[in-house]
């Protein structure tokens, strides 16, 4: 018995130490899309620029998306799976490829407008508020979690925080276009230290960011 019990122990302490690297390896990956998601807008954004048209970017975005799928499966799942029993699940379910679609392309067509930030971000705002509807109500026959005060609290600081950094960008930018407006009308201000019409008390990024604009 003393030999069975501490076999058991040992069993349910490997399972832990399991699902802990499991739950490790996820985050990790997590963030690493989180990475890529900035990356591939921008190289999709140069791609626009390239063959000129957004919605031909998207395709051939989407074009080699789906040759790396199809020799992934080719090769890890040995062959192309039976199709068959696709036909019966309900509509919605093929509504993915569209909305990767309409997802790709939006986000070419704002970035140049909107730059990198807002373009990551302001989707961000948009997931969260999605998902908890999701998770709450249980749409698309995904597992129910209720919207607790901690989710909430949780979800509307990092809505907070994704407008925060909105507004600080903009902000920022709205801030140095006035001033190097300025300094073109007026004609002062070499953007050295001590030159006229230089902002004071704005720091070493905001000499900077004058200097930037004074250069232009």
């Amino acid at each position: 018995r003393k030999r069975g019990g501490a076999g058991l122990r040992l069993r349910r302490r490997a399972g832990r130490v399991r699902r802990v690297e499991v739950g490790e390896v996820a985050v990790v990956l997590g963030v690493l899309i989180g990475l890529a998601l900035p990356l591939q807008t921008t190289v999709n954004t140069r791609l626009r620029g390239s063959v000129g048209s957004p919605f031909l970017a998207s395709f051939l975005s989407f074009a080699v998306g789906t040759l790396t799928l199809l020799v992934t499966a080719l090769l890890i799942d040995g062959g192309l799976p039976d199709a068959s029993p696709a036909a019966a699940l309900p509509p919605w379910i093929w509504a993915g490829g569209l909305l990767g679609v309409v997802m790709l392309t939006t986000n070419i067509l704002i970035f140049p407008h909107l730059g990198s930030i807002q373009t990551v971000v302001l989707p961000i705002a948009g997931q969260v508020l999605a998902g908890l509807a999701i998770d709450h109500f249980g749409l698309f026959e995904s597992t129910r979690a209720p919207l607790t005060a901690s989710r909430a609290l949780g979800a509307g600081l990092l809505v907070v925080g994704v407008l925060g950094a909105i507004g600080v960008a903009a902000a920022v930018h709205n801030r140095y276009a006035v001033t190097r407006a300025t300094v073109r009308a007026s004609g002062t201000g070499t953007g050295r230290r001590g030159g006229a019409g230089r902002p004071r008390g704005a720091g070493v990024w905001g000499r900077r960011f004058y200097n930037a604009a004074a250069a232009r």
